[in-house]
């Protein structure tokens, strides 16, 4: 017998407490710790096999058990996924024919590995070619395939070169397969001037690609001979063939086992042909292609599992302080070239970064479901070497260089953001000896415990949660996926808004839409989308789509008292929701909306036959404009190919006018197949209000136009089937699904399609876009320098210029003839805000009373009045209660609907509104009763608007305060600042400090440079339309900031101010604005830092620009 004989009893005896399980056996030490483990092995009879490694000691006990090394995975699990899942045959010969691979013991019993079974499963052989070539470069196949999708680079096609000789393989990734010829020619050039060897021969097959002027001119000139397979004939050029399955399978496995993307392929691709080229082949005598072609044996010290986890180290220029991780857990995607490694910070918005040092965790997947990190199992590091090695001056890459289309130097990544929290790695374990012989050993105990995947098996380790502590009460449910799907139809949330009727809902009927909208629908699968999804809140049911592969979570950062600032970004950041399946969109629209309408189409049979006819005629409205516009085509489904699916919306028009939509179901859409780019610019608030300033003091005409079904003129580049709408398939044709030629509402890239043609209609006009906001356009006459600016929201399109100016309404009709539009006549309405005007006292005024109204009502406010937003002395104190759900959703409701007043036109409740919305999570009675405080606040002051003044000043003013360690639960400070424009409020903003202050001159330092940015950004966009003003004009009230703004100097109390907060001293020395004091008794920016009394906040009121009608 050639094995070893381990007994239990003895073991046992020795203080070991064993677990065993149907599938295997842990022996644990007293402190709880693994140290021994066993597997069943049916050859021996009901045995059990416990791998270790036998040292030798002494004379007296010659050899001692190292049972350590069982804790680790298997190396013959982590060797095969590192080289690529190659064969058994071809992992052996690494040992003798690389450096750096040790020699690797093939278990008799092998586990079906995952990758290879998904990537490598399939063969079909090729015939061999002609007689091999005998030297390099003698002959060099090429081929070309496509992929299904759009790779994270935006690439279709991948081109493959393979040396006859020596087996060295080259890949080169194109966007468009026309560029083939040129990037041929380019690497031919690049192999032969880095090799100092002349190509003789290159064997294609007879593609486009390939039988074209421009090669066969190159060729002819360098005395290339071109050898053309027979027509429809691919296996004559069979080693091609074979290398792109080759490499597909390899890629696939890796990818596949990592649970990478699908558009990700690029990055497992690259790596398949670095693998490829250090691989050991039969017909090269075990030699790999590498040492063949460069007669030297590759250094493999640096493979590592594609796609596992890497804690990669930050440099100090790229960290935001000192106090911020030093590494960040992202995702290998393989070698970068020279000693660089590439990675993807999953966690940072899917960000490519390169970096020499990083600890591996070979046994941990970011992207795989159920796969947690393990402080046992292969961290390994790897550091930046701090001097060349003899090894260096044999630089381990392929040869010739493969040009991969696109730059790959190592760039600087952006910083984490404040306060994220990077996992830190682990302890640096140094893995056990290693091992000097391999043995079974018999055990008459159970075997370990193994997980039924049919993935490679890993160790049992002790099992860790690593999701971060769930809030009670987290406004967005109890998953804790994160969410980056915020782009999608950001327009919802205003323009809806906009067009609610007064009538209420009871929140068990909001449930129930939200429950129906398919916004909250479940998403498709992770590997599918290069961004991560979320899957459906706890409160929704459950769906019939796929749901996604759930990643790492990270600890939720919500910030709710800076919700309201993103929204007036003009698009809606991807950061802003964190966990659970409901997007910031939604969650706007369903906490303030108040809808009687159907909500679905079969909502349709329960209404009186007038109603529901009224919007089925609406409906066939819908679907004769989709019809005019050539939307959409009948045809049938190609095969491998979805349909996506659509709904029915319906609304009601404050005219009362009924609107049915067909909108597609775009959560369904596949990235890379479906869509590409989502972007899509709006107009800002700030910038709309700026402009009624200006037309204020100009006296400038304003006009609206409203396109009709806008979204509809988007053309679509992508291939994209739907199905027939419900309630309107074409009877005989069930089965057939509509092909979409333009875009439509719901699509995720309807919006950008929209803006596109938008853009070049504008363009065509003669209308430049604004660089400092993409929803302006401006157009000046060659002659005359006569000024008209357009601002657009979607479909809203408002025109200004001059009073009586032909040329303003000569564009406006140009526009109109290129879009069916809906002539609005004067601009009444605009972003949900209610314009109206005074045109001999040059006054513009801008109000939301109507949306007011519909609150109050919603809410039952129809007596009382009080005096200030919110109590006086009341203090926001944390609620230790879990609210009841109806509770939390009733709270959520009411402050979403002042959230979207306060950014529209009250800025005197913007302090009382952030306060609020800082308790969503968790709110009490008295936060509700602090709300409805605020209702009755404004149900007595619903009759005040913004006024600006057309014989004011034209200079910007600014007021800027700060209201230092106000904040009970951390101790920051409080940052208020408003900004007017013909003594009309054009911005406002208060929100609690990123960073604490030390003194109450550093939190107005940092309030005065926030303003700072502000007022730079409003005089650019005025500067670029050709408005010129005076340099805008910035109060504080703290002598002590001032005196810092205006003097670079450098002292103990200043000299740790992040650098960001010193771009204040830059413009005041540039002279691009000024700053002085003005008392603190008199600075109307108090009103945004404080629960102020009645007097004090009654006095500010005419000072922010609010007057009473």
């Amino acid at each position: 017998m050639n094995h070893r004989l381990l007994s239990t009893a003895q073991l046992l005896k020795s203080g070991l407490k064993l677990e065993s399980t149907k599938d295997g056996s842990t022996f644990k030490n007293e402190a709880g710790r693994a140290v021994l483990s066993a597997r069943p092995e049916g050859l021996f009879g009901g045995m059990h096999i416990v791998e270790c490694t036998f040292l030798k000691h002494s004379k007296t006990e010659p050899y001692l058990l190292n049972a350590n090394g069982i804790l680790r995975l298997p190396d013959y699990i982590i060797w095969h996924r590192r080289l690529g899942h190659p064969s058994d045959n071809v992992l052996k010969k690494f040992f003798e024919e690389t450096q750096g691979v040790p020699k690797i013991n093939i278990p008799q019993q092998k586990p079906v590995c995952d990758g290879c079974v998904r990537g490598k499963l399939t063969q079909q052989s090729f015939p061999q070619s002609e007689k091999r070539a005998t030297s390099v470069l003698e002959l060099v196949h090429s081929d070309l395939f496509e992929l299904p999708i759009l790779s994270y680079h935006k690439y279709k096609w991948v081109m493959t070169l393979l040396d006859d000789y020596s087996g060295l393989a080259q890949i080169v990734m194109l966007t468009k397969k026309s560029d083939a010829a040129l990037q041929l020619i380019n690497i031919l050039k690049q192999s032969a001037t880095q090799s100092d060897r002349k190509i003789k021969r290159l064997r294609t097959d007879r593609g486009g690609e390939y039988v074209n002027d421009t090669l066969s001119t190159y060729l002819k000139s360098q005395g290339i001979v071109h050898e053309l397979s027979a027509p429809n004939t691919h296996q004559q050029n069979g080693r091609a063939e074979r290398l792109n399955r080759t490499l597909h399978e390899k890629s696939q496995a890796i990818r596949l086992q990592a649970c990478l993307p699908d558009s990700w392929w690029e990055f497992s691709m690259e790596y398949a042909v670095h693998l490829y080229n250090r691989t050991p082949m039969q017909r090269l005598k075990w030699k790999t292609a590498f040492e063949f072609y460069h007669r030297a044996k590759p250094d493999m010290t640096k493979i590592r599992t594609f796609g596992c986890g890497a804690y990669v180290y930050l440099p100090d220029e790229i960290r935001p302080n000192k106090l911020s991780p030093r590494s960040e857990l992202m995702i290998f995607l393989g070698s970068a070239g020279g000693k660089n490694f590439k990675f993807m910070r999953h966690l940072s918005g899917n960000v490519k970064f390169v970096s020499p040092t990083a600890m591996f965790d070979e046994g941990y997947f970011p992207k795989c479901p159920k796969s947690i990190p393990n402080d046992k199992i292969h961290r390994e590091k790897v550091e930046a070497p701090r001097s060349p090695s003899p090894r260096d001056e044999n630089n381990d890459e392929d040869f010739p260089p493969v040009p991969l289309g696109y730059p790959e130097g190592p760039t600087r990544a952006p910083a984490p953001q404040q306060g994220a929290r990077p996992r830190s790695p682990p302890g640096n374990r140094s893995p056990p000896p290693g091992a000097q012989r391999r043995t079974s050993v018999r055990s008459a105990s159970p075997s370990p415990e193994r997980s039924p995947s049919p993935e490679l098996p890993e160790r049992q380790r002790p099992a860790r949660d690593r999701r971060p502590p769930r809030r009670e009460g987290n406004i967005y449910g109890d998953r804790s996926n994160p969410v980056e799907d915020l782009r999608r139809d950001h327009e919802w949330v205003i323009r809806r808004l906009r067009e609610l009727d007064s009538q209420s809902r009871t929140p068990d009927e909001i449930e129930v839409r939200r429950r129906n909208d398919p916004r909250n629908e479940a998403l498709p699968p992770l590997e599918q989308r290069v961004h991560d999804r979320p899957g459906p809140s706890n409160n929704v049911p459950p769906s019939t789509e796929p749901t996604p592969i759930k990643e790492e979570p990270v600890e939720p950062n919500l910030d709710i008292d800076n919700l309201y600032n993103d929204i007036l970004d003009g698009l809606c950041s991807e950061t802003l929701v964190r966990e659970g399946g409901v997007g910031l969109n939604n969650f706007l629209f369903e906490i303030a909306k108040a809808i009687d309408t159907p909500t679905q189409f079969r909502d349709l049979q329960q209404l009186p036959a007038t109603e529901k006819k009224r919007w089925l005629d609406a409906c066939l409205e819908e679907l004769k404009a989709l019809k005019k516009r050539n939307v959409y085509e009948l045809v049938d489904l190609p095969k491998g190919r979805r349909a996506i699916k659509n709904r029915w919306v319906f609304n009601q028009k404050g005219d009362g006018r009924l609107r049915a939509r067909l909108v597609a179901k775009g959560f369904s859409q596949v990235e890379g197949i479906d869509f590409d780019e989502l972007f899509s610019p709006v107009v800002r608030y700030e910038t709309a209000r700026l402009l009624f300033g200006v037309a204020a003091l100009e006296d400038w005409d304003m006009f609206s136009v409203d396109v009709k079904t806008a979204y509809l003129y988007g053309k679509l580049d992508e291939e994209i089937y739907m199905q027939q709408p419900e309630g309107f398939k074409i009877p005989g044709m069930e089965n057939k699904v509509w092909r979409l030629r333009r875009a439509l509402y719901g699509l995720k890239q309807a919006g950008l399609s929209w803006w596109k043609e938008l853009t070049a209609s504008m363009t065509e006009i003669g209308f430049v876009r604004c660089k400092s906001d993409a929803g302006v356009y401006y157009y000046r006459h060659p002659k005359t320098r006569e000024l008209v600016v357009a601002i657009v929201y979607v479909d809203d399109v408002g025109f200004m210029g001059k009073r009586g100016s032909q040329l303003l309404k000569e564009l406006k009709q140009k526009f109109s003839t290129k879009w069916e539009c809906r002539d609005q006549g004067e601009l009444t309405e605009f972003f949900g805000m209610e314009v109206s005007r005074d045109r001999k006292k040059k006054r513009v005024f801008v109000q939301q009373h109507k949306y007011l109204q519909k609150v109050l009502d919603r809410f039952h406010i129809k007596t009382g009045s009080e005096d200030t937003p919110l109590p006086k002395g009341f203090v926001f104190n944390p609620s230790d209660k879990v609210p009841d759900t109806k509770f939390r959703q009733k709270y959520q409701q009411l402050v979403g609907s002042l959230m979207y007043l306060m950014i529209g036109s009250r800025p005197d409740i913007a302090y009382a509104v952030v306060k609020l919305s800082q308790q969503m999570v968790n709110p009490s009675k008295e936060h509700y009763s602090a709300g409805i405080h605020l209702l009755r606040y404004l149900h007595g002051s619903k009759k005040l608007f913004l006024e600006f003044c057309g014989d004011s000043n034209q200079a910007i003013v600014a007021f800027s305060d700060s209201d230092w360690a106000s904040s009970i639960d951390d101790r920051k400070s409080i940052t208020g600042n408003f900004c007017t424009l013909a003594n009309g409020p054009v911005s406002w903003l208060s929100r609690k400090q990123k960073t604490v202050a030390l003194s109450s001159t550093e939190a107005e330092y940092m309030a005065l440079s926030d303003c700072s940015r502000q007022l730079i950004w409003m005089s650019q966009l005025l500067h670029e339309i050709g408005f010129d003003i005076p340099l805008p004009l910035l109060y504080g009230d703290n002598v002590g900031s001032l005196f810092w703004a205006s003097n670079e100097v450098q002292e103990k109390r200043s000299k740790h101010i992040d650098i960001c907060y010193h771009y204040l001293r830059e413009v005041i020395e540039q002279k691009r604005i000024i700053i002085d004091w003005v008392d603190g008794s008199n600075n109307p920016a108090d009103i945004l830092t404080k629960n102020l009394d009645k007097i004090k906040f009654q006095r500010y009121i005419p000072t922010l620009g609010l007057l009473e009608q």
